[in-house]
C-alpha cells in the first residue's frame, strides 16, 4: 500500500499542478482578451489603427536593432530579397486568382529577375 501511495502521489501532484496552470492561463487570457474583444467590437476602426500602430512600432524597433547589430547594407539586402520573394509568390497568385495567367507569369519572372539583380548588386558592393 505504501508503494502504491508513493507512486500515485507524484502523479496526482503533477496532474493537479497541470490543472492549476491551465486554470491560471484561462483566467489570465480571459482578463487580457475580454477588454480587447469589447474594444474591437465596439469601435473596430480605432482598434485596427491601434493594432497597426503597435505592429508598425514593433517592425521599426526590430529594424533599428537589426541595423545596429548587422549594419545597413545587410539589412537592405535581406529586406530587398525578402520583398522580391514575397512579390514572386503573392502577385502571381493574385493574378492567377483573377484569371490572368500571362500577367502572373510575367510578374513571377520580373520578381525572379529582381531577386537576381539584388544578389548581383550586393555582391558587387561587398567586393568593393
Amino acid at each position: 500500500m505504501k508503494k502504491f501511495r508513493n507512486t500515485v502521489r507524484p502523479a496526482l501532484a503533477s496532474t493537479l499542478l497541470l490543472l492549476f496552470l491551465i486554470a491560471v492561463c484561462m483566467l489570465l487570457s480571459f482578463i487580457i482578451v475580454l477588454p480587447l474583444w469589447k474594444w474591437a467590437s465596439s469601435s473596430p476602426s480605432t482598434y485596427t489603427y491601434a493594432v497597426l500602430l503597435l505592429a508598425s512600432a514593433l517592425l521599426v524597433f526590430k529594424a533599428v536593432t537589426f541595423i545596429r547589430k548587422k549594419g545597413f547594407t545587410v539589412f537592405l539586402r535581406r529586406t530587398l530579397k525578402t520583398l522580391s520573394v514575397l512579390l514572386a509568390v503573392i502577385l502571381p497568385l493574385f493574378m492567377l486568382s483573377k484569371g490572368s495567367r500571362l500577367w502572373a507569369l510575367i510578374l513571377f519572372l520580373v520578381s525572379v529577375l529582381l531577386y537576381a539583380g539584388v544578389c548581383v548588386v550586393f555582391k558587387k558592393i561587398q567586393q568593393d
